[in-house]
C-alpha cells in the first residue's frame, strides 16, 4: 500500500478501501510483526539508557552539577542506548521488511526468516546494521536531549514523575 501510489488519493479512500478489500483484519495486517520489532526496540532503549546515564554519573559525578553536562549525558546515553536497541532489533526489522518487500505474495514472520537465512545465512538477519545504528544512535540521543531538556525547563523532577505514576495506579 505504502509503495503503490494509485492505491488511493486521499486518506479516507485508502481506509475504506482496505476495509473492503480486507475486512477488520485488514487494518491490523502486519501487527504480530511490527510489535516483534518494536517491543524489543523499546524496552531496550529506555533500559539502557537508564543504565548508560547511570554508568556515565558514576564515572563522573560533576556530570549532574551542570545543565550542559547533564544535557550531554542525556545525549550520550539515548545514543548509546539507540544503537544497542538498533542492534537488539534488527533481526526483526530485517524479517519485516522481506515481509512487505514483495506485495504480489503474503509471507509470515517464519517464513520470511527462513528465506532470508537460506539465501544469507544468519548474517542476513544483520544486512544493513550499521546505517540503522547510526540512526537510532541520533534519533535518541536527540529524543533524550529534548526530553531531558523539557523537564529541566518544566521543573519535573523524577519524584514528581513516581507520585504520578503512584497516583495512576491508585485509580480502580
Amino acid at each position: 500500500m505504502q509503495s503503490d501510489a494509485g492505491f488511493a488519493d486521499q486518506f479516507i479512500d485508502g481506509f475504506l478501501k482496505i476495509g473492503k478489500d480486507s475486512g477488520l483484519g485488514g487494518y491490523y495486517d502486519g501487527l504480530g510483526a511490527i510489535l516483534f520489532k518494536e517491543i524489543p526496540f523499546a524496552l531496550c532503549k529506555f533500559a539502557v539508557f537508564d543504565l548508560a546515564c547511570q554508568a556515565i554519573y558514576d564515572a563522573y559525578p560533576a556530570a549532574r552539577e551542570t545543565l550542559s553536562t547533564a544535557l550531554l549525558v542525556s545525549v550520550l546515553g539515548g545514543s548509546i542506548s539507540g544503537g544497542v536497541a538498533a542492534i537488539i532489533s534488527h533481526p526483526a526489522d530485517t524479517v519485516l521488511t522481506k515481509m512487505y518487500r514483495d506485495q504480489s505474495r503474503k509471507i509470515g514472520i517464519f517464513q520470511a526468516t527462513s528465506e532470508i537465512t537460506d539465501t544469507a545465512g544468519v548474517r542476513g538477519l544483520f544486512a544493513g546494521l550499521i546505517p540503522r545504528v547510526i540512526f537510532a544512535a541520533v534519533l535518541l540521543g536527540s529524543e533524550f536531549l529534548i526530553y531531558d531538556y523539557l523537564k529541566i525547563l518544566l521543573k519535573v523532577s523524577p519524584d514528581y514523575l513516581g507520585q504520578y505514576l503512584d497516583g495512576l495506579s491508585s485509580i480502580r
